[in-house]
């Protein structure tokens, strides 16, 4: 389950990146600010599922990539 979490959340990550590129005229600096707050976020939800003892599976994988794509 980890490999397909990893790889769901990079591949729309990556895809983030390239749109937000693309987007704001090629300014590198503006697109890597928003893929930090993104992992941020990401970061923040990880820990809150920890603490809550929320188990990493299809459910929880769905909603990660959802909340990463809003």
């Amino acid at each position: 389950m980890w490999e397909d979490t990893l790889k769901s959340l990079a591949i729309s990550v990556s895809a983030i990146f390239i749109v937000t590129v693309l987007l704001t005229g090629f300014q590198f600096q503006a697109a890597g600010i928003v893929i930090l707050t993104i992992l941020m976020i990401l970061i923040n939800l990880g820990g809150l599922m920890y603490w809550w003892s929320i188990s990493l599976n299809a459910i929880s994988l769905v909603n990660l990539v959802m909340v990463n794509l809003n």
